[in-house]
């Protein structure tokens, strides 16, 4: 339990990060640099391996033929795949099936596909939950 809870500090710390990253002030010092989108899509793939077999979801690889050459700043483009990868690992049932595609036409794109509720149903189950709290808070004030 403790170490559940301390994964989710670590996880609130570096979204706190990234929002301060994406500030408007410090976005526009961003340094574009050439990048292998390929490659960053693949290590980011391989890393979240193991949170998948945990689940024993198949997550898979479908790569450009080659190199995809692209100009991006490497952190914010691999928190952004971390984050797309999170919540689809998070959400997808278990034994389910998420894929990380990417494509060099007809324009670089990453993408990454599961088969768990989308995400209309994770909302409409978020104000589910929130109408019931508050239902169970108002008996109890009564």
């Amino acid at each position: 339990k403790a170490g559940a809870g301390l994964e989710r500090l670590s996880r609130v710390v570096s979204q706190l990060l990234s929002l301060a990253r994406n500030e408007p002030e410090a976005a526009a010092r961003v340094t574009l640099v050439a990048l292998d989108l390929n490659a960053l899509a693949l290590e980011a793939a391989t890393e979240w391996v193991p949170e998948a077999l945990k689940k024993g979801i198949d997550l898979g690889f479908e790569g450009a033929a080659g190199p995809v050459a692209i100009r991006g700043d490497a952190l914010r483009l691999r928190e952004l795949l971390d984050n797309l990868l999170d919540n689809a690992v998070r959400y997808t049932r278990q034994g389910g099936r998420v894929t990380v595609r990417v494509a060099a036409f007809p324009r670089p794109t990453v993408d990454v596909n599961d088969d768990g509720p989308s995400l209309l149903a994770r909302c409409k189950a978020l104000l589910l939950f929130v109408k019931a709290k508050h239902l169970e808070l108002l008996e109890l004030a009564q």
